[in-house]
């Protein structure tokens, strides 16, 4: 049998004999806001369960992390929690620094508590550490942040805040740095948090302060399946859900670097701009099934979601939705003798119940605002909304009435859906657009085109990136240019990178802040080199003439005026430098 450890952040396998001190059905790795659950329901289950937790309190962000709105929630959380995890046997304080495995499955944990070394034997192993801790070691893939530089979702840290009328509310900040790093830089980023203390003022105190940060992304195991925003936005069937839900799009960026992120993250966030939208999903089971390792399921934000979807399809019910369907299936897998992958879903279904499944009424799009189902516009529809000056919409934490930024928001996501679902009437409709690109607001109709992916729209957006008055309608075009390598598109991308995007910016002021990052000419100009340099790059060009083109420093980061020239930088290298140490953890590789 072998131990694996882990050893600079990856798995490293020690020959040994377990001392097994204790049997049990499950046990669950991590009691926050999926593991407390999957315990929880796995004794309800009649299986012997060991829950084990780092901290002293089960609950993770719904107790601990404070992101509960009141503290009288925040109370009753961790007695509800308490009572649940009555029937089975919780280890608090406790650390997995190791897992054995025999063969290709996962048979147990070694525990650390006091300086105490346990090992314990499970038949089912369920990883809802959030950080895929247990899941590295036993030697699961896992998939770092984006695509381009492994960067991930921001970090935040909660407090709850007593109001003059005795109220109480939760308040929070983001931070910049990221948890997927070597041992020393995270220890100097958790000391770093710690050191951002919330300020009392007149109007509110301090009443509870977060004792866990809120890393809202630590890397995804590579699972069975996987659940991306472009299987949500093109209405994928799933034949074995475990919850289905609307999902805000929270992948939060402080910085506002949309131009490293995939296509549907930039045509969700700065094209289309459905900032306070939210999409429908269907989590399929395989999301949860670790692949390559038997034995072992996930219950938390590590699970099989991509990195675009994974940002709104992880909040707390989501979590707890995973961790029951979890307890589930190793119940079955038990009781019947075979492999996660293929437990019964009829039996699944019964067992996870009708609380994790949200309707959806088979609207022709998964996509809603403020509760209401969006039908798809009409090309009159369309033309209504794009023919006025740019209106930026209101984001999904304060959800604006729907106006006339969400309607034209709502027009670009109709012309680009359709693209995405192949819908019969494509071509129709971007006859029509093409037809209006030439028209006092023929920008906003190209944009809707080059959505359609019509090279119809290259010149015409070439034309207003060059001459709109909005920075927005600016930064649109050149993030639609990017999906043609058109001569006129790369002739425009050499303007703006020559000298940095410096005369590109020049005529932009100083602006309210725009999401996290404070919208000044220097943001505005990393926002227009960015996508210049990407539409470069991806177009095949030799990328070193352009790393003199980018500024020295560039200091326009959201509140601290941090330096993004490097990331600037980056773009231009053959392989852009990840935003983390080379000893970053991940099973046996980072894909």
């Amino acid at each position: 049998m072998t131990l694996f450890v882990k050893k600079d952040f990856r798995p490293f396998a020690v020959q040994a004999t377990p001392a097994f001190s204790g049997e049990y059905d499950v046990v669950v790795a991590g009691l926050g806001s999926g593991g407390a659950f999957a315990a929880a329901r796995a004794a309800e289950l009649g299986l012997k369960a060991l829950g084990v937790e780092r901290m002293d309190l089960p609950g993770g962000q719904t107790t601990l992390g404070c992101v509960c709105v009141t503290a009288e929630r925040r109370e009753r959380n961790l007695q509800d929690l308490r009572k649940r995890l009555a029937g089975c046997e919780c280890a608090y304080e406790t650390s997995v620094i190791g897992a054995w495995v025999e063969g290709r499955r996962i048979v147990g944990l070694r525990l650390l508590s006091n300086g105490n070394v346990r090992d314990v034997k499970a038949k089912v192993v369920v990883d809802a550490t959030g950080d895929a801790s247990v899941s590295r070691m036993a030697g699961c893939d896992v998939v770092v942040g984006r695509a381009t530089d492994h960067a991930q979702g921001a970090t935040s840290k909660a407090a709850i805040y007593r109001l003059p009328d005795g109220r109480t509310r939760m308040g929070y900040g983001f931070y910049r740095e990221g948890t997927a790093c070597g041992a020393e830089e995270y220890s100097r980023n958790i000391l770093s948090y710690a050191a951002r203390d919330f300020r009392a003022s007149r109007s509110r105190v301090v009443a509870v302060k977060a004792t866990i940060i809120g890393a809202r992304e630590e890397g995804h195991v590579v699972c069975e399946d996987t659940y991306s925003l472009r299987d949500a936005l093109c209405g994928r069937k799933v034949p074995d859900p475990i919850f289905s839900d609307y999902a805000p799009f929270d992948l939060v960026r402080i910085d506002g670097d949309w131009a490293w992120e995939n296509e549907d993250t930039i045509d969700w966030k700065d094209v289309a701009g459905l900032t306070n939208f939210a999409f429908f999903a269907e989590m399929p089971y395989g999301a949860i099934v670790a692949k390559g390792v038997e034995g072992l399921l996930e219950a938390g934000k590590h699970y099989g979601v991509a990195h675009d979807a994974g940002g709104g399809l992880r909040m707390q019910r989501h979590m707890r939705a995973l961790g029951e369907a979890a307890a589930a299936a190793a119940s079955l897998s038990i009781r019947r003798g075979c492999r996660l992958r293929d437990v019964p879903y009829a039996e699944l279904r019964k067992l996870i119940g009708a609380a994790a499944f949200r309707k959806w009424d088979g609207g022709p799009l998964n996509v809603i605002h403020r509760g209401e189902r969006m039908e798809p516009f009409d090309d009159a529809a369309v033309a209504r909304a794009l023919s006025r000056e740019y209106v930026h919409a209101g984001d999904w934490v304060t959800p604006s009435p729907r106006g006339p930024g969400e309607e034209m928001a709502w027009a670009y996501a109709t012309c680009w859906m359709k693209y995405l679902r192949a819908s019969p009437d494509r071509a129709a409709t971007a006859d029509f657009l093409a037809a209006r690109t030439n028209g006092e607001w023929g920008g906003h109709f190209a944009v809707a085109l080059g959505l359609m992916r019509d090279a119809r729209a290259v010149a015409p957006l070439v034309r207003f990136a060059k001459t709109a008055s909005s920075f927005f309608d600016r930064l649109k075009a050149l993030a639609v240019l990017r999906r043609f390598r058109s001569e006129e598109a790369l002739a425009l991308f050499r303007a703006v990178a020559h000298d940095g995007a410096a005369a590109f910016s020049a005529n932009e002021a100083d602006e309210r802040g725009y999401g996290f990052a404070h919208a000044t000419r220097q943001w505005k100009r990393f926002q227009f080199l960015s996508y210049a340099l990407f539409g470069l790059k991806e177009a095949g060009e030799d990328m070193g003439k352009w790393l003199a083109a980018c500024p020295d420093a560039l200091r326009c980061g959201a509140r601290d005026g941090a330096d993004l020239a490097p990331m600037l930088k980056g773009i231009c290298r053959p392989n852009p430098a990840p935003s983390f140490p080379a000893s970053c953890g991940a099973g046996r590789k980072i894909v």
